[in-house]
């Protein structure tokens, strides 16, 4: 028989660590942000190039040389150079080269296969009727004109909702079972809190998970919530039928 000392010992510790995890960012966190600046590339040959700098009257005689960005931005544009030219619109010239999206890895990861930080392109001002910043660089003697259109870079709370409705509850219930011990016998709280150190270290492994596609992003945390307000609301109602019937299971 499990001492029921050391199974309410268990129950607390346990506990403690469902409501801390609803703290760490990285718990349960979507491993990439959603929404980041795109970036276009035009060369000096192309109309996209000769039209935006005539509009932004850009000073193309002291160019940032690409040698000088940082490894991520150097990432950036080469990315966006292998792009296809834009065959261009009567609102935009032809030749802008987009870039297929940069995705940037939530910074609370320890683990990142995809952009650590933004890329960071010099910004020589914007051009008329634009929101978008234009800088120039300089890559292998040769000019180009890069884009950059901002995006909102937010970490939105839907991760703390989500572990607030769903380890609150069940840190209680859990700490309520652990109290409870004529309803609940020690085997069924050890294994209660079994299952609440199994999904603090689900919440935190999910976004590594979810990096490597072993998980789908939102169906995997609308199993592991249902799975357990399933669990919290059996067993209230185990303790309410004991409850009911006079039972008394011991500790």
């Amino acid at each position: 028989m499990i001492r029921s000392r050391s199974v309410l010992i268990l129950s607390g510790l346990v506990a403690v660590a469902l409501l801390a995890t609803i703290a760490h960012p990285a718990a349960l966190a979507a491993p990439y942000h959603e929404q980041t600046p795109s970036y276009a590339v035009a060369h000096e040959s192309t109309d996209a190039f000769d039209e935006t700098v005539e509009e932004g009257e850009f000073d193309v005689d002291d160019p940032t040389p690409v040698s000088d960005l940082s490894p991520v931005t150097q990432r950036a544009f080469e990315e966006a150079t292998d792009q296809p030219a834009d065959p261009g619109s009567e609102y935009r010239g032809a030749g802008w080269r987009s870039h297929p999206g940069v995705t940037i890895c939530n910074e609370d990861l320890h683990v990142c296969d995809e952009y650590e930080e933004l890329p960071e392109f010099p910004n020589d001002g914007y051009a008329d009727g634009s929101h978008s910043a234009y800088g120039v660089v300089e890559a292998d003697g040769e000019l180009y004109l890069v884009e950059t259109t901002s995006g909102p870079y937010l970490s939105l709370p839907f991760a703390t909702i989500f572990k607030s409705i769903t380890f609150v509850p069940y840190a209680l219930f859990l700490v309520f079972s652990a109290t409870s011990r004529s309803r609940f016998r020690p085997e069924e709280t050890t294994l209660l809190a079994g299952y609440g150190l199994a999904i603090v270290a689900f919440a935190f492994a999910y976004p590594y998970l979810v990096m490597f596609e072993y998980l789908p992003l939102a169906e995997s945390v609308f199993v592991a919530i249902g799975c357990t307000w399933l669990l919290t609301i059996a067993g209230l109602e185990v303790h309410v039928r004991r409850y009911k019937k006079g039972d008394r299971v011991g500790a």
